[in-house]
């Protein structure tokens, strides 16, 4: 597994210490390697190559969503298994073993008559806690994804895919439109226009669903930190910037907040 930069998997749960404060999410990269997943009629897109870009997308676009931390399955052309099956488990694996609190699989779709077209997420139709949180963050995701691609709304679905169904957390698979379908709209599916919009709906969707803003973090400006504090009573006197705490007043502010 890799983080924003590469993380080695070993490193995750040390990550998840350093960014207690934020949200983890799992980018799973689908297919690579041996398996090109889909392919397009004319055999030029391969969906392992465009979801490797989406991911690379999302990973350039993380300053958007400074409270959440991302980590990929794959930032490059890999497989983790000779074996179909234990692909699949060991991206679940990493998952797991790394605490994320949401899990997004992306995919791009295909049928038999090559005439398929639209996006479409699916989430793990058991019931549970995780499954309803799952419907949740699809809905948010499709939503956003529709919004800012333009593809067309095949909407939410329940299903039992593996990889949604064997993490321990809220897990969605997205389908960014067909690759192996409609031959007009695996061109589309496969501009990087398009893999930018694609990323950026997927990432819009997951923001909706934690409730925080999408966009870059607001400069910093330490006034209005400390106007914040005097506003919410946790120190009673204007302060500047630039003027020093003493170790009375440092206790104090962390009292109000232990309180």
């Amino acid at each position: 597994m890799e983080g924003s930069t590469g993380t080695p998997k070993a490193c995750l749960l040390i990550f998840r210490r350093w960014f207690w404060w934020s949200r983890f999410v799992l980018t799973q990269v689908s297919h690579g390697g041996r398996d090109p997943g889909a392919v397009s009629a004319d055999g030029r897109h391969l969906e392992k190559d465009n979801t490797l870009s989406i991911a690379r997308a999302i990973h350039g676009k993380e300053p958007n969503l400074p409270d959440v931390q991302f980590a990929y399955t794959r930032l490059k052309d890999k497989h983790f298994h000779e074996d179909p099956v234990e692909d699949l488990a060991a991206r679940v694996k990493f998952a797991n073993a790394g605490a994320a609190d949401l899990f997004v699989s992306v995919h791009q779709n295909a049928d038999k008559q090559r005439r398929g077209y639209g996006a479409e997420t699916y989430y793990f139709g058991a019931g549970n806690h995780f499954s309803v949180e799952g419907e949740k963050l699809a809905q948010a995701v499709q939503t956003a994804l529709v919004r800012n691609t333009d593809l067309h709304d095949r909407g939410v679905k329940p299903t039992r895919f593996y990889v949604i169904r064997h993490t321990v957390m809220p897990a969605v698979l997205v389908e960014a439109g067909f690759i192996g379908g409609d031959p007009a709209e695996a061109e589309f599916v496969s501009r990087p226009e398009t893999i930018g919009r694609i990323a950026e709906g997927i990432m819009m969707g997951i923001a909706e669903y934690l409730g925080i803003r999408y966009g870059p973090a607001p400069a910093w400006d330490p006034q209005a930190e400390i106007d914040t504090l005097l506003a919410d009573g946790v120190i009673n006197t204007p302060r500047k910037p630039e003027q020093v705490v003493n170790w009375g007043e440092f206790a104090t502010v962390l009292n109000r907040i232990r309180r």
